[in-house]
């Protein structure tokens, strides 16, 4: 998909999301500049435990 980051100008983007198990994931976002994919973020989400 593309994302608009200031108006007018529109980059590609890419979002992955990986399920390791019940309680944790993991997602990673990629930006195209200049032809060249990069990871720009990436972020581990854990379920926190019962209180």
């Amino acid at each position: 998909s593309e994302m608009e980051m200031m108006p007018g100008m529109k980059t590609p983007v890419r979002e992955v999301l990986k399920m390791t198990d019940k309680d944790h994931m993991m997602m990673e976002w990629y930006e195209t500049h200049g032809g060249q994919e990069k990871k720009t973020m990436e972020i581990a989400y854990t379920r926190a435990g019962k209180k």
